[in-house]
């Protein structure tokens, strides 16, 4: 993906939203972080796109904040479903294994049906 945000806007545009993207690094900050929760909690619900937050502890602390602020999740495990054990009651899952445009397409219409 080389225009993240365009994708994003693009892919949930056919089911009438208009959403509004933070993207943060492969493995965020915590400045990036606690961006993320801030539009989580903003928001009506949330999409995260997770990458492996099962390796790389920055991506687990972005999971748990952004599971702490957002009043409705939607994630979208991006490589494989270790993370799913990590997800908390009631966060919608579906899992991309992969992050070509096809795979994010297919789990993006499975997440919103």
């Amino acid at each position: 993906m080389l225009d993240e945000r365009r994708f994003v806007v693009g892919a949930l545009a056919p089911y009438g939203i208009a959403p509004a993207v933070e993207i943060v690094a492969v493995e965020p900050g915590e400045s990036e972080i606690a961006r993320a929760a801030a539009r989580a909690r903003g928001a009506d619900a949330t999409v995260l796109f997770l990458y492996d937050a099962h390796l790389y502890p920055s991506n687990r602390a972005l999971l748990d904040t952004v599971q702490r602020a957002a009043p409705a999740l939607g994630v979208v495990l991006m490589r494989d479903p270790w993370d799913a054990d990590s997800l908390g009651p009631g966060v919608a899952v579906v899992t991309a294994y992969g992050w070509r445009r096809c795979q994010l397409d297919a789990a993006l219409a499975r997440l919103l049906l």
